[in-house]
């Protein structure tokens, strides 16, 4: 795919939609963030809804699998040779084969400059080129969740996006990132950012594992979405550059990310209570005794 044609494409903008759903799904690397995000798009786009899927991830792996293209212009190329404000929404927005619209914010070469930084600059040329006018049904952040930059939180402290997504496993660092994300989302609780809830993305969840990662969101308080199991769909769409939605449009596992993607589009409950992250001890303490 070319991807300058495919940007070319897009519609020009118009005044923004009522209704938008605005998602940042945050989660420790490697357990399956960007599977559960770039599904969670496809099947907007299933149902005929306008997406905007901005991945910030220095990975660059969540565009991949919505537009299949592997060399892509990303944000951070055009922060290092400083022509950032003069790209206009052509030369970083790519329409993949579903309908989804992409931006990737890439990442500087590995111990070279600031990836967060990616995502903040991202924000401010979005606002200059009015990109968050465009009427998008949905826009969805995919951002790494180990938050020791400023930039990762950028969606949620710039009121760019209201609603927060934890995806986690099983793993202990894992559980430890979630209650970081629980963290942000309460400092922000008095700018109407509100915690979702959060989905287990886990290779075996037998009844054990899934009542001691039910005990965890319960004493973190977050709602548990779903619990996602391993799915050989999935890693054959993954391995072709394509969701499993796309793959195997009947499967279970293309099912389970459309009910997911449907429940998250309904208002949140009106009781929906803050998190309440547990502090360093407290949570180490709580990790082992779940036994996982």
């Amino acid at each position: 795919m070319d991807t300058r044609q495919a940007a070319g494409a897009l519609d020009p903008p118009v005044p923004e939609a009522a209704g938008r759903t605005a998602v940042v799904v945050y989660g420790k690397g490697g357990i399956g963030k960007s599977t559960v995000a770039v599904h969670l798009s496809a099947a907007w786009a299933e149902r005929g809804l306008r997406v905007l899927h901005v991945g910030c991830d220095p990975k660059m792996d969540s565009t991949l699998r919505l537009t299949g293209v592997e060399e892509r212009p990303c944000v951070v190329d055009f922060i290092e040779d400083r022509t950032l404000r003069q790209r206009e929404p052509a030369d970083l927005i790519v329409r993949g084969p579903t309908g989804v619209d992409t931006i990737e914010t890439g990442g500087p070469e590995p111990g070279v400059g600031c990836a967060g930084r990616g995502v903040a600059s991202l924000l401010d040329w979005m606002d200059l080129k009015r990109v968050r006018t465009w009427p998008y049904d949905v826009v969805l952040f995919d951002v790494l969740g180990d938050l020791v930059c400023g930039g990762f939180v950028a969606p949620v402290r710039y009121g760019v996006a209201q609603r927060v997504v934890i995806v986690a496993s099983a793993e202990p660092m894992a559980l430890f990132a979630a209650n970081n994300i629980s963290r942000v989302v309460l400092r922000h609780v008095a700018d109407d950012v509100r915690l979702a809830g959060i989905v287990f993305n886990v290779k075996e969840p037998d009844d054990r594992v899934r009542a001691a990662l039910d005990a965890f969101a319960a004493r973190l308080g977050v709602h548990v979405l779903a619990h996602i199991p391993w799915s050989r769909a999935v890693r054959d769409a993954e391995q072709a550059n394509r969701t499993a939605i796309e793959h195997d449009p009947s499967g279970e596992a293309a099912e389970q990310f459309r009910a997911l993607a449907a429940a998250l589009r309904e208002p949140l409950p009106p009781d929906l209570g803050a998190p309440t992250p547990l502090d360093r001890r407290e949570l180490l303490s709580f990790i082992r005794s779940l036994r996982l």
